[in-house]
């Protein structure tokens, strides 16, 4: 599912065995950054840390986690055990939400892609569900009725994402990513569905280790 792009957990694991509370608290202490984890991460390949970023929107998050201030180490309980956790950042982040439909240009060519796109959107806009279509002419295996879910800048292609950005929420338009952007050889074609308003969340980046 190449042209499937999903989203918003980071999670790098090391084992770690036998620490106590004062080693623990010492080790999430020295670290301060991303690049002070990855660095512990080198050095101790017989710790166990995680680095960790959750979306503040995203249900599910314990209470006890988002009272974390930065730089504060607390342990909390989750159903598999005990944690120590150190928030080391949050950022305000703006999310785009949007659908698409893929035509694929090895199977059509560009004058059939341009006498299709057009029909789509008349359907679409004649009252035909976006979902509908997407199953009618999506030429690639997104399993989510071309749902791309929430982004944020930076995390797809940047044509596609530019275009997305730039329009508003229930705006349906056409995207071309062809191999004229150096970092793409592809030739890519959607029918794209704004599907949201842009919201902003906040990006928590926690730092944990499991007690053993």
């Amino acid at each position: 599912m190449k042209h499937y792009i999903g989203i918003l957990l980071i999670l790098f694991t090391i084992i770690a065995k036998g620490q106590t509370k004062k080693e623990i608290k010492q080790t999430l202490e020295s670290i301060k950054s991303q690049e002070d984890f990855k660095k512990y991460k080198s050095q101790n390949s017989d710790s166990i840390i995680e680095f960790i970023e959750l979306n503040t929107l995203n249900s599910g998050i314990s209470k006890k986690l988002l009272g974390l201030k930065k730089g504060e180490i607390k342990k909390i309980k989750i159903e598999n055990g005990n944690y120590y956790y150190k928030l080391i950042d949050s950022s305000k982040e703006t999310e785009y939400r949007a659908s698409y439909i893929y035509l694929n240009a090895d199977e059509l060519t560009k004058k059939e892609i341009d006498s299709i796109r057009p029909i789509i959107i008349k359907k679409y806009k004649s009252g035909v569900l976006f979902t509908d279509l997407v199953d009618e002419y999506n030429m690639d295996g997104n399993s989510k009725k071309g749902d791309l879910g929430w982004f944020k800048k930076g995390k797809l292609v940047p044509d596609f994402e530019k275009a997305v950005i730039e329009h508003n929420e229930s705006d349906i338009f056409t995207v071309d990513v062809d191999n004229s952007d150096k970092y793409w050889m592809q030739n890519w074609y959607y029918v794209v569905l704004k599907t949201h308003k842009d919201r902003i969340s906040e990006i928590r980046t926690y730092i944990r280790i499991k007690k053993q």
